[in-house]
């Protein structure tokens, strides 16, 4: 089971099960989600987690340096090879955005997710 922690314009679930992951998954089909793979020892990491606080959707943040299984889940679900920091917009059960590093940034995210909202539902997947 996951913890949904309310912040405002966002919901944030610690995700720390495959049965969690697979149920934050299942959501998209009814809204885009994101997963946010985060290693709080990483200094970049910490950086895309600062931009993930103004992101308004559905979070579910794995801790791959406590759950490096639950990473490598991401990526098979997914299919998009796994990196740390890491956000993917998923909708309808796959990826249709992801970005690593420097390239999390709220705006960024929050435009993949308008994307995602607004697109048809068989609208090729954007990296």
């Amino acid at each position: 089971m996951s913890e949904i922690i309310p912040v405002t314009g966002h919901y944030v679930e610690r995700i720390a099960s495959t049965e969690a992951l697979a149920d934050l998954v299942a959501r998209s089909e009814a809204e885009p989600i994101v997963l946010f793979n985060h290693d709080p020892w990483c200094g970049t990491s910490a950086m895309a987690n600062e931009a993930m606080a103004d992101v308004a959707g559905r979070i579910g943040v794995i801790d791959v340096a406590r759950h490096h299984d639950l990473g490598q889940a991401v990526a098979r679900v997914t299919r998009v090879r796994h990196a740390s920091p890491q956000a993917i917009v998923v909708r309808g059960g796959r990826a249709v955005w992801h970005a690593s590093h420097f390239g999390i940034t709220a705006r960024a995210v929050n435009q993949a997710l308008v994307a995602a909202r607004d697109a048809p539902e068989d609208a090729a997947p954007v990296s």
